[in-house]
């Protein structure tokens, strides 16, 4: 059975949420940054037909993914610079 298959009975049967699947999504967060990942070493297309799911699913947990990181990459530059400033 595929992690896919998994995660649809997940969906499917479970009403109780957890902190490792945020909000109303069916993958953990490791199994996406896995994704992302993988797609970072080939393409969103090979990766989908790969992991044995669909591309348009791929590709949305792919940009997802890429947006966090760009957006705490931010935080961390931000912090760093102001960090830099103070102890002048």
């Amino acid at each position: 059975m595929s992690l896919v298959s998994v995660a649809k009975i997940v969906m499917k049967y479970s009403l109780k949420s957890f902190e490792s699947i945020k909000g109303n999504q069916g993958q953990t967060i490791r199994y996406r940054e896995h994704l992302y990942e993988l797609c970072l070493g080939t393409t969103i297309k090979d990766g989908s037909k790969k992991q044995k799911i669909p591309y348009t699913m791929l590709e949305r947990i792919f940009y997802e993914i890429a947006e966090e990181k760009a957006q705490k990459q931010q935080e961390q530059d931000r912090y760093k610079t102001k960090h830099q400033l103070l102890d002048r």
